[in-house]
């Protein structure tokens, strides 16, 4: 059944680009008061053992960090880290997850809050 779920998902989500990724309304919205050097330094050793794979790309004055899926060209998720006003972060994750529970990644993000 799991794997059927996870085919009916592949199927539905098809590839998504970063772009498209990121046009999306964000799964969670969260903010920090550690700035973002130190809130990526807590969070992503945690993501790490969730994704196999990271990659972390500029964008404007916020980090993207990158899920993509292995032997595709679609992005998995996303978790974009940028500097807030008051000197923390903003934090936003995006999955291209149709799953209505919440994103085993989103408790990862609220720890190093």
């Amino acid at each position: 059944m799991h794997k059927l779920s996870l085919v009916v998902l592949l199927l539905l989500s098809g590839c998504t680009s970063y772009g498209e990724l990121q046009s999306q309304p964000a799964k969670a919205t969260l903010h920090s008061a550690r700035p973002p050097a130190e809130f990526a330094g807590c969070v992503m050793p945690k993501i790490r053992e969730l994704w196999p794979v990271v990659e972390a790309l500029p964008d404007g004055n916020a980090t993207v960090y990158v899920y993509p899926i292995e032997r595709s060209t679609t992005i998995g998720a996303t978790i974009r880290v940028a500097p807030a006003a008051d000197g923390g972060s903003d934090i936003e994750f995006r999955d291209i997850s149709i799953r209505k529970r919440e994103s085993v990644e989103v408790p990862v993000l609220r720890s190093c809050l």
